[in-house]
């Protein structure tokens, strides 16, 4: 006996739809590529049984927009605008909201996008997976934790990997695993005042006496630590006042 589906049935399967996690074929259920092009409810669409009737309004979803489950059937509302993909360039923002939704992509590199949902900025990390953007936690957005000492600059501090200001000129240089180095070469110099020369020393002792943050700066010259009055730079060491860690 053919089975028949009053309004209270469609409007259950809808809700149904919506409710069950995969029913709707919806963003992060199986995998990009696999017999989907797009799936219904990244473009918009519903899924409902093959053999109910539509929903009011509704019509049959465009060419390559389906269910994930072939027993369902995907509809689209009349005269609804088509959910768009999304890319590093087009609409990152519906990255949040349908992770899977994204558009073709050709081995291209994960990137972070930054753009604004709702009022708010969002760095959005996309990555490409089987043909198609997809957005992800962190990826590409994941912070990066410095692992070198730091440098400490005219009384600034700065983190590994950070562009510093060159103690002795006009110069912008790169602070790596806390020297001061890579610097332009503007001609600018600065020379030392009298009694003191160009040196390091540390400006801060990690808990296991290591330094974590390096001092590039001019040094007072030394014979003994009896000349080293300054109690940042205590200690006479290869003739320069500097800090000792333990």
């Amino acid at each position: 006996m053919a089975r028949t589906f009053g309004p209270a049935v469609v409007l259950s399967s809808l809700v149904a739809c919506i409710l069950v996690s995969g029913a709707c074929g919806g963003a992060g259920q199986g995998e990009p590529g696999g017999g989907v092009g797009r799936s219904c409810q990244a473009a918009g669409g519903i899924c409902l049984p093959a053999n109910s009737p539509p929903p009011p309004n509704y019509q049959p979803a465009s060419p390559g927009v389906e269910c994930e489950d072939p027993s369902l059937a995907c509809w689209q509302q009349i005269g609804a605008e088509p959910t768009p993909c999304f890319s590093p360039s087009q609409t990152p923002e519906l990255g949040l909201d349908e992770p899977d939704a994204g558009c073709a992509c050709d081995d291209d590199e994960g990137v972070c996008v930054p753009t604004t949902y709702q009022g708010r900025a969002w760095n959005v990390a996309l990555i490409c997976v089987d043909g198609r953007w997809h957005s992800v936690e962190d990826g590409p957005c994941a912070p990066t934790v410095p692992s070198g000492a730091g440098c400490v600059v005219e009384g600034q501090r700065y983190a590994d990997g950070a562009t510093v200001p060159d103690p002795y000129s006009c110069n912008s240089c790169q602070c790596e695993d806390g020297a001061v180095t890579a610097c332009t070469e503007i001609g600018c110099s600065e020379a030392c005042p009298e009694g003191t020369a160009p040196g390091t020393s540390c400006a801060a002792c990690g808990p296991t006496d290591a330094c974590e943050a390096v001092e590039t700066t001019c040094l007072l010259s030394c014979q003994s630590d009896d000349d080293c009055t300054d109690s940042a730079h205590f200690a006479c060491i290869d003739g320069q006042c500097r800090n000792v860690c333990g």
